[in-house]
């Protein structure tokens, strides 16, 4: 990975990674949340723009959409590291085509930060709503 200066862009040296990003892209794809989601990290500083794990071939369609939606994001937010309404701390939550996003920065040796993304729809979590809603007023 080539590293450059946050403030000009100059290339400042090269860093080599220790783990093997195919082991983390296959348990993230067998990993499940709830009955249809999944969980993926997104590391923004990629060279040839963001770098998506967990999002293989038998990724669900209605889930790929709000991964373009969230790279997409990434890759004209500036800071990368920072939430797309000012929240410097990394962390959001957002709703984005009927999917649950929730976001927390990974941080990585050498200074890097990526990002864990857990996604769920939202057709998960209304039967487990009505059925708490239905306990409480039973």
């Amino acid at each position: 990975i080539g590293l450059r200066h946050l403030d000009t862009s100059r290339a400042v040296g090269v860093a080599t990674a220790d783990f093997h990003l195919r082991e983390i892209e296959t348990f993230l794809s067998e990993l499940r949340v709830g009955g249809g989601g999944r969980a993926l990290i997104v590391a923004p500083k990629s060279t040839s723009g963001p770098l998506v794990l967990g999002a293989g071939t038998d990724f669900p369609a209605e889930l790929r959409a709000v991964v373009t939606a969230i790279t997409e994001r990434v890759a004209t937010d500036p800071s990368s590291s920072q939430h797309p309404e000012g929240r410097s701390d990394g962390l959001f939550r957002d709703t984005i085509g009927g999917v649950i996003v929730d976001g927390r920065p990974l941080a990585v040796s050498g200074g890097l930060l990526w990002e864990l993304v857990v996604m769920l729809p939202l057709a998960d979590v209304e039967p487990m709503r009505r059925e708490t809603v239905s306990r409480s007023t039973s």
